[in-house]
């Protein structure tokens, strides 16, 4: 069964947002939806990372620099068409996080939520 869930409320914000342990288990794919409603002359590139059995987090796949309004999505998947820094052909692990890094300190508003698909 497909899941949505928001992660992040749109708020504005100037620091980097390390999202909590995510556990996933059913699902093999996600959609990471990045709505930015007021870049203004901030800047910030999205990741989704995985967590290894050691406590190692890993790039799972990392996006561009948004630096502009509008909506980014980050697709990992089994099946999904490879794009660079877009989507990736890989499974979701049993523990994963996104990670919105701010390039800068001015501030962006944007909001984070997720699809978990089977």
């Amino acid at each position: 069964m497909n899941q949505s869930t928001i992660e992040l409320a749109s708020a504005a914000r100037t620091t980097t947002q390390t999202g909590a342990d995510l556990a996933n288990k059913d699902h093999r794919g996600i959609h990471v939806i990045v709505e930015v409603t007021n870049a203004g002359t901030g800047s910030i590139t999205p990741k989704i990372q995985g967590k290894g059995a050691n406590g190692t987090y890993y790039d799972l796949l990392v996006g561009t620099a948004i630096t502009a309004n509008g909506v980014t999505v980050l697709k990992l998947g089994p099946g999904i068409a490879a794009a660079a820094n877009a989507a990736a052909p890989d499974f979701l692990p049993r523990v994963f996080r996104i990670v919105i890094t701010h390039n800068n300190g001015n501030t962006i508003t944007y909001s984070v939520s997720r699809e978990m698909m089977d």
